[in-house]
């Protein structure tokens, strides 16, 4: 399973501790966002779920909030809404 990732701009200071979604606190679940396999072909898993950029291998995980992963939408791909396996 493909995790979102975030660039290092968009993942500095408190930046990585906010939804990807609605930029509100993550919470305590840090529910992970994910990509499914063909928005992570290539080089799309190397971008920054938020900016587009470049996401170095050190990346840091993108979450979302609890509000924004409920409902089933933690189990979707955050760019294109596909259903994403575990």
């Amino acid at each position: 399973m493909p995790v979102a990732n975030l660039c290092l701009v968009c993942s500095f200071g408190d930046k990585a501790l906010l939804c990807v979604k609605c930029h509100e606190p993550v919470g305590i679940k840090k529910i992970l966002a994910k990509i499914c396999e063909d928005c992570s072909f290539g080089q799309h898993k190397e971008n920054c779920v938020v900016c587009g950029g470049w996401v170095p291998a050190s990346g840091v995980e993108a979450r979302l909030c609890d509000h924004c992963g409920a409902d089933g939408a933690s189990e979707n791909c955050f760019w294109d809404g596909v259903w994403v396996p575990q």
